[in-house]
């Protein structure tokens, strides 16, 4: 880290990420699939009633605690709550930021469910099954249509295609293996052990000093953001399977591997 990040915390943004932690709070996601699968949430959607209920109840306990000068436990749930989504504002709201705010508001998820059952009891099978039937949909989305989903997010083959590629490059008749912007360096480090040390003494960057580096180049592989010369003969492509067709129609010999492609003269 070259700059210390202390723009991120900025006043100016509060209203903004305010916004966006209202919309974090009713709808359960952020727009990355990654972080909360859409029309699910993070606690399903149905939950989120019984959030605020929970919170309701939880306020007038303390409003009245506090009116008759006595300690409840309430207050360290609020509190809890207000400072881990304070720190989201000031820092930029998204899921994996308010990790901090999990716990608190499951346990204003269950004291509202649970207020809710202790006045009509009845409710309590039919709850249950609306989670139940919450839980069967999730699990037949997860393991269908959102793998796939995720899996071509992620670039799955990513580890295969570097293999394919370090096997073709000992030919010694290509300069360098050329990486898409989306397969960051720290996938290649994990995936071919390169190491740490080497790394250190090897790597370029693209945008030296910045807040936030991209790799150039390092060992035999490097990244070229700009597309200069994306049909360079000696060199190796490794890109997404959507930018695999212009490479076939050039005649280059284009390896599958999921949704990556390793393209080659």
């Amino acid at each position: 880290m070259l700059y210390f990040r202390s723009d991120e915390l900025s006043a100016g943004n509060w209203l903004h990420y305010g916004k966006r932690l209202l919309h974090l709070i009713i709808f359960q996601e952020d727009g990355s699939i990654w972080n909360a699968i859409p029309w699910f949430g993070l606690y399903y959607l149905i939950s989120t009633p019984f959030i605020f209920a929970g919170g309701a109840i939880y306020v007038s306990k303390l409003i009245t605690n506090i009116k008759n000068r006595r300690f409840g436990y309430e207050v360290l749930i609020l509190s809890w709550l207000v400072v881990g989504l304070g720190t989201v504002v000031m820092q930029g709201v998204s899921v994996h930021k308010m990790n901090c705010c999990h716990i608190p508001v499951i346990i204003l998820w269950t004291k509202g469910a649970a207020c809710l059952l202790e006045r009509f009891k009845k409710l309590a099978k039919p709850l249950l099954a609306v989670y139940f039937c919450c839980l069967i949909i999730f699990m037949g989305c997860y393991f269908t249509t959102f793998q796939r989903q995720i899996s071509e997010r992620q670039l799955q083959g990513s580890g295969k295609a570097i293999q394919a590629a370090e096997e073709l490059f000992k030919s010694d008749i290509y300069e360098a293996v050329c990486l898409t912007p989306e397969l960051r360096h720290s996938r290649v480090l994990f995936y071919t052990q390169f190491p740490t040390d080497k790394y250190r003494e090897q790597v370029k960057w693209q945008n030296y000093p910045s807040k936030f580096l991209n790799t150039k180049s390092f060992g035999i592989f490097e990244w070229d953001d700009n597309k200069e010369d994306p049909y360079n003969e000696q060199k190796i492509y490794i890109l997404p399977v959507s930018e695999a067709e212009e490479y076939v129609q050039k005649g280059w010999n284009v390896d599958t591997y999921d949704y990556v492609c390793v393209a080659y003269k």
